[in-house]
């Protein structure tokens, strides 16, 4: 694939995987996936009170492209050795998804999702959705 790392519409954009087991503390999808997180959260921990045990990898400050594409690619090529996993913690009711970040630099454009992608993301079950600004 060819990437446009320079995308002219995005001044900012990262991807982020978003695991939410269910009554299970985050790091027991640390030690399934064998994959050290970004960051997790722990339901009822922190200095606020954390709402949910999360897990969450993200492409903030890893990867340096402005286009949404790249830093997908990345997670997948992170996650899809761990396809069966995946597949086995979404049968068990664990939330995962990709969220991304976009940020416009012209007020029109948008990010682009390539057809690879896709297919990867069907056999991992996974929806992709933008937080675009």
């Amino acid at each position: 694939m060819k990437y446009i790392d320079d995308y002219q519409s995005c001044s900012r954009t990262y991807a982020t995987l978003l695991i939410y087991p269910k009554g299970q503390h985050p790091d027991s999808i640390t030690n399934e996936l064998g994959i050290i997180p970004t960051r997790t959260s722990v339901e009822g921990g922190g200095v606020r009170g954390d709402n949910v045990n999360g897990w969450f990898l993200s492409t903030q400050d890893v990867v340096s492209s402005r286009d949404s594409r790249r830093h997908i690619d990345w997670l997948i090529e992170k996650i899809f050795p761990q396809k069966a996993k995946i597949l086995s913690l979404l049968e068990e009711g664990t939330e995962i998804e990709i969220s991304c970040y976009w940020a416009s630099a012209t007020g029109n454009g948008g990010p682009t999702i390539s057809p690879p992608q896709m297919a990867r993301l069907a056999e991992l079950n996974l929806d992709v959705w933008w937080d675009v600004w």
